[in-house]
C-alpha cells in the first residue's frame, strides 16, 4: 500500500517434476479483477515456468562455451518472444518466433505448421526468410506414407525429428517436386524438422511442427554439404520445450499486454545467461530473480 499498489495476483512456478522453484507476481496500481484475466496470467505463468525449466535443465549440461553462447542467444530470443505473447496479431506472434528460431540455427527460412482437426491434414500457418511471406499460407498438406506425395506431409506421418541435406534430401522417395523458388537462394540443400506435442491425460497429441531450411556458413553461404548439426537439434530442442505455451497462447488476448511490459526487466534477469558464467553461479541467480 505504501507503494499505492492497490491490486496483486502471484502463481507458483513449478519445474517438469513439480518442484516448486518460486513465484511471479503482478501487481497494478489501479484496481482490477484479476479473477477476470485468470486464464491469461495462467498462459503467461506456464510459460515463464517452463522456459525457466528447460533453460535451467540445459544449463546443468552445458559444458562448452559453444553451448553457453548458444544457451544466451536463446535466452534473448525467449525475452524478445515474451514481449510479444499477448500481441493481438498471431501472425506477428509466429513470425517473430520464426525469426528468432532462424536466427538461433543460422536457416536461410522457417515455417509453422497446425494440424488440422481432423488429424489427416497439416495446414501452414506462418513463415520466415521467404520470398513471399504468404507462400503456401492456409495451404493444407495432407499427412501421409505415399511415394511422392510431399516430404512435409510425410515427415508429419512419421512424427520425428528429420534432419538431412545435399542429395539424399533431395531423392527422398516422398519429395512431390524440385522446385524452391520460395526462398531467396532457389535452393533445396537442408531441411531440418521437429513435431510439436501436447501433453494430455491420455498422452502426447501431434500439434504441428517446425522446419527449418538451408543452413547457412559464418559468410551466409548455403551448400549442399552444410547440414544442420548435433548442436542445432541441441539448441532447437530446447527451444521448442520452451515455446510450446507460446504457441498454446495465439488465441488469448484480453488487454495483459501493460502488465507484461512491466515485468521484462525481470525476464532478463532470469534469462540473463552470459558468456563465461560458470553454471553453479549462474542458477542460483536465476533461482533467486525468480
Amino acid at each position: 500500500r505504501n507503494k499505492g499498489i492497490k491490486s496483486l495476483v502471484g502463481f507458483p512456478l513449478y519445474t517438469g517434476g513439480n518442484e516448486t522453484i518460486g513465484a511471479l507476481f503482478f501487481d497494478s496500481t489501479t484496481r482490477i479483477d484479476f479473477k477476470k484475466k485468470e486464464k491469461e496470467f495462467d498462459y503467461i505463468a506456464s510459460f515463464i515456468s517452463q522456459s525457466a525449466t528447460a533453460l535451467h535443465r540445459a544449463l546443468l549440461h552445458a559444458r562448452s562455451e559453444r553451448r553457453l553462447e548458444s544457451l544466451a542467444k536463446l535466452s534473448q530470443a525467449i525475452n524478445e518472444i515474451f514481449g510479444i505473447l499477448l500481441n493481438p496479431d498471431a501472425q506477428l506472434r509466429n513470425q517473430v518466433i520464426l525469426k528468432n528460431m532462424a536466427e538461433l540455427l543460422n536457416a536461410e527460412g522457417t515455417s509453422y505448421f497446425k494440424v488440422l482437426s481432423d488429424a489427416k491434414h497439416i495446414v501452414k500457418e506462418a513463415s520466415w526468410g521467404h520470398v513471399d511471406p504468404d507462400h503456401y499460407i492456409g495451404k493444407h498438406f495432407p499427412i501421409h506414407n505415399k511415394a511422392r506425395g510431399g516430404l512435409t506431409g510425410w515427415i508429419a506421418h512419421q512424427r520425428e525429428l528429420y534432419n538431412e541435406h545435399g542429395e539424399e534430401l533431395r531423392n527422398h522417395w516422398a519429395v512431390a517436386g524440385s522446385k524452391t523458388d520460395h526462398l531467396k537462394s532457389g535452393k533445396c540443400a537442408a531441411l531440418l524438422a521437429v513435431p510439436l506435442f501436447e501433453q494430455g491425460d491420455e498422452g502426447d497429441t501431434f500439434v504441428g511442427m517446425l522446419e527449418a531450411e538451408n543452413k547457412k556458413d559464418e559468410n551466409g553461404i548455403i551448400d549442399d554439404a552444410l547440414g544442420f548439426t548435433q548442436e542445432d537439434i541441441w539448441i532447437l530442442d530446447i527451444f521448442v520445450e520452451s515455446l510450446t505455451t507460446g504457441f498454446e497462447i495465439s488465441q488469448v488476448y484480453d488487454g495483459t499486454k501493460e502488465l507484461v511490459d512491466r515485468h521484462t526487466q525481470t525476464l532478463d534477469s532470469i534469462y540473463g545467461v552470459g558468456k563465461g558464467v560458470l553454471v553453479d553461479q549462474e542458477l542460483p541467480v536465476i533461482l533467486e530473480n525468480i
